[in-house]
């Protein structure tokens, strides 16, 4: 049986696992993706795994954008990435496919940004305004 996380509307601080293909209360609404079922086996994705996935969407990056150009490029592309990944997690439909796509983006967004401006003697030629 799958489920979803529901709220208590007079009182958000209750929360509870609700059967998905029954109505929901009066009173509640859906706040959450569909609840993972306990009884199965954790799931085969490691760590590494993981780290392919975002390096992945790292080269899709960086093959339609290249490099990040300053910090504050980063910046704003990170903060888009982040304000998609919210828009996805605040949909009416939940699509949890597409949540742990922009997941995945900003996590890429993050590294990009940590590789192509973390270099110190870069960071300081842009400070003094001496980088192309």
């Amino acid at each position: 049986m799958e489920l979803q996380v529901i709220r208590n509307i007079k009182h958000p601080e209750q929360y509870l696992s609700h059967p998905i293909n029954e109505p929901i209360p009066p009173g509640w609404r859906v706040v959450g993706f569909p609840v993972p079922n306990l009884n199965q086996q954790p799931s085969d994705l490691t760590f590494s795994d993981l780290i392919k996935e975002i390096l992945e969407e790292l080269k899709v990056a960086d093959t339609k954008h290249g490099p990040m150009l300053d910090p504050e490029e980063g910046w704003h592309t990170l903060m888009c990435e982040m304000q998609e990944l919210h828009r996805e997690m605040r949909r009416r439909n939940k699509d949890y496919e597409a949540f742990r796509k922009e997941m995945l983006q900003v996590a890429a967004m993050g590294l990009k940004l940590l590789r192509d401006c973390s270099d110190r003697d870069h960071f300081a030629m842009l400070l003094c305004g001496c980088a192309k």
